[in-house]
Formats: structure tokens, sequence, C-alpha cells
């Protein structure tokens, strides 16, 4: 094992090699004085990432940096442990502080990053920011379910990106897109016990983002609490565009496919999120091929703003059923804690404000209707994916008093699954084909494979 202090990388047309383990300091006083430290930097040359961007301010802190550079390699098989506990232990306490991102690249083109293992990250492990024609192949990524706020691989303001053949089990995001980001390829990945991939979150504070022409395919899904998951907040501004998932395999995934414009994360906003008019459009998302279990009862909620309606969604050869009770698992060892089955054993969607069209889902969607019934949404809306909730802009509520008895409330719910939806809606496949052999001709993924192989 080596003991490394921060480093900055700021030469380009050079290969990094790492073999055997690196470890970065495991006292926090190691790291200065971390109150004196600015909030943000001044964010690079970016029209889509603001300067306010809280995003950005949290990235602050890294252990290996790569800044404005260009033809880097970071290889080997090696490890970097970020011995990132006594971070975990002290965010749990106070969210606000500052904690190190494990590799950080800024301003920086042609980087492959490849066949590393990096570890219990104090914060996010892999992070690009302002980034072009990025390569993160054959990575294993790992930190324990408690850990907090350890996003595997996290992209800000980056385009022509690849991610495949890569594993990643985490206590947060598996894969994040986040504001300003777009051609983006994630491929051939496992994602475990953490959130899934996330497009997002974005609008943030009111602030405007966009995310667009991104493809996620040949996923496997194993315990995470979602697959596919958009999140933005309310009051922000933007979009979310031409998002294409693919044949997605999912093993005991909590709720698979998510689309929350209500996000209210507590982690970075302990008070409650105020109601607003204000929505980042989502549209032209495609769900095509998805097979698997879910452990929540619902197989997708599509939780959509009055005001700015999620259009143009498509759902095609979908077939997700509800996985069986897990008895083997053993007391006392940590697991997480979506994975058994709760509720009644029912499999259905739910939907507000999504207008779009299904070919071949089972169960059947309720696109185009409102429809959210009972089971994981709930009136207040928690992290981790545990329940995602309406607030009173969107005038639905629950009177507990009024509830109907649980026999009532399955019967309702069973009726509803086996009505097929009547609504004449049509909708143009705005998303383009990436599955082809040829790759998508409104984007650059042919020509950023091609460069890396």
């Amino acid at each position: 094992k080596f003991l490394m202090w921060p480093l900055e990388v700021q030469h380009s047309h050079i290969t990094i090699v790492i073999q055997g383990i690196v470890i970065c300091p495991s006292r926090l006083s190691s790291w200065g004085d971390l109150s004196s430290l600015p909030l943000a930097s001044k964010p690079l040359h970016s029209q889509s990432v603001s300067e306010a961007s809280r995003e950005l301010q949290r990235m602050k802190l890294h252990f290996i940096l790569l800044n404005r550079v260009s033809n880097v390699t970071i290889t080997g098989s090696g490890t970097i442990d970020g011995r990132g506990q006594a971070w975990w232990h002290l965010r749990r306490q106070q969210a606000d502080v500052l904690a190190p991102v494990l590799l950080k690249m800024v301003s920086s083109s042609q980087i492959v990053v490849s066949s590393l293992r990096l570890v219990n990250s104090p914060f996010y492990h892999v992070v690009a920011v302002d980034c072009d024609h990025l390569l993160l192949d054959k990575l294993f990524i790992y930190a324990p379910l408690e850990s907090r706020n350890t996003d595997g691989i996290s992209l800000m303001n980056s385009s022509h990106v690849v991610i495949r053949d890569s594993e990643v089990d985490t206590g947060d995001d598996n894969c994040a897109v986040k504001e300003g980001s777009r051609d983006v390829l994630v491929d051939n990945c496992v994602f475990r016990n953490g959130h899934g991939s996330s497009i997002g979150s974005i609008g943030e504070d009111g602030s405007y983002g966009e995310v667009r022409d991104i493809v996620m395919r040949n996923l496997v899904f194993n315990t995470t609490v979602n697959a596919a998951r958009l999140k933005t907040w309310q009051g922000g501004q933007g979009f979310i565009f031409n998002i294409t998932y693919h044949n997605l395999t999912l093993v005991d995934v909590r709720c698979p496919l998510l689309i929350e414009q209500f996000y209210c994360a507590s982690s970075q906003h302990p008070s409650p999120c105020q109601n607003s008019s204000s929505a980042v459009q989502i549209s032209s998302v495609q769900f095509t091929q998805i097979r698997g279990t879910q452990t929540s009862s619902v197989v997708g909620q599509f939780l959509c703003s009055d005001a700015r309606p999620c259009l143009d969604i498509l759902l095609a050869d979908i077939h997700v059923i509800p996985s069986k009770p897990h008895s083997d698992l053993e007391r006392g060892k940590v697991k997480p804690w979506w994975l058994k089955p709760k509720g009644l054993p029912i499999n259905v969607f739910k939907c507000w404000n999504v207008q779009g069209t299904q070919e071949r889902v089972t169960p059947d969607a309720c696109l185009n209707t409102n429809d959210i019934g009972h089971g994981v949404v709930a009136s207040g809306v928690l992290s981790r994916g545990e329940s995602i909730g309406l607030t009173t802009s969107d005038n639905y509520g629950i009177d507990k008093k009024k509830r109907p008895k649980k026999d009532k409330v399955k019967e309702a719910m069973m009726e509803k699954v086996r009505k097929h939806s009547s609504s004449g809606f049509s909708t143009t496949n705005a998303a383009c084909n990436m599955f082809s052999t040829i790759g998508c001709q409104k984007s650059s993924f042919k020509s950023v494979t091609r460069t890396f192989q």
C-alpha cells in the first residue's frame, strides 16, 4: 500500500499506470481546515453550469485531479482506496460538509480511465466536469450501502462520453448524468445496491440545466433502488431530451422506472422544498426491452408537473413481475432496505401528467391518464427512492381518515391493472434509434466509439 497526498495532473500526452493499492489520508485534519474552504470555484467555460450550481460547489475537493489536460490515460491493475469511513460518519451529522472526490477530471479532453478499482470514496468516486471525449472502461467501483453520496460515476457538462464494461456497487447513484451533459453512451455495465442510473438532478434552486442525447443500454441492475431514473427540482428551468434506455435486466429492483419532477433530497435540502409552477421539461424518452423483477409492487412511476407535463414517452417490450420474498436473508448483515418485498403483491404503473405510447408492456402502463392510487407514492417526498410524492401545487392530497379499507384498495388497484388505456393520443418517435449497427445519426456515438477502439 502507498499513502499518497492529493495530486493534480497538469501535463498532457502522458500515461499513468497504477499498480498495487494507493490510499488516501484517513484523518480529516490531513485535508486542512475544511471550514475555511470557499464553497465554490469559478465555473469553467460553460453556459450550462452556472456559478451558483450547488452540485459544482459540492465537488470542490479532490484526491486525484486532471486539470485542463488532453490525451491522458490512467490505467493498470491497481486500486485507489479513498478510506472514506470518517467522512461518511461526519456527513451523516452535517450534510453540508464538503468531502473529496476520488478522481476528478476538469476541462479536459481525450481522457481514458481503464481497468482500475476505485473504492470507499469520501464522496463521489469518478467525476467529469466540462470534459470532452472521455472513455471509462472496465472499472470496478465500490462503496458500502451505508456510505452517503458515494456516486459511482458523475458527469457534469461533459460530452462524447463512453462508459462501458464496468461494475459499480455504491451507496448512492451508480451512474449519474447531470446538467449540461450530452452525447453519452453507457453500455454493458452491472450496477449493484445503489440508486441505479440517474439523469439529473436538474433545476436545483431555480437554476437552468439541460441533458440530451443519452443512451443507456445492455445494463444489469441488481438489488438497486431504481434502474432508470430522471429527476428534476420544482422551480427549475431547462430540459431533458432524447434519452434512451434499452435492454435492461432487473434483479429485485425496488421501483425500476422513475420520472420525478418533484425531487427534494433531504441530504441536499434538509428543509421542505417550496411548491412552484416552473419546471424542467422532460420529453422524448424511450424505455425498451426491459425484463426482470421488482420489490415494491410498482414497475414505474412517472410523476410530472402540471405546468410542463412529460411528453413523448415510449414504453415498448417491457415485462416486469413482482419478486418472490427472500426467505434466505441473513439477520444481522447489511442488506438493501428495499430488497424484501413489502405491501400488496401487485404489479402496476403510476402516472401523473405523462403523455406517450406503449407497445407490448406488462403490466399495462397508465400513460395519458392521471392514475397514482396507493402504494409507493406518498404525500411526502423522501430520499433514497423510498417514497416519491406530489405536492399541493398538483392538486393531489390524501385524506387518511377517508382511505378505504385494505381489501377495497386491493380490489380497486387490481381493477385498474386489468383496464387497458383507451386514450387516442399518438406521438412521434423523436428519439432516434441508437441500437442499430451504425449508431445514431443525430449524435456522435459512432465517432466516439471509433476514437477509442
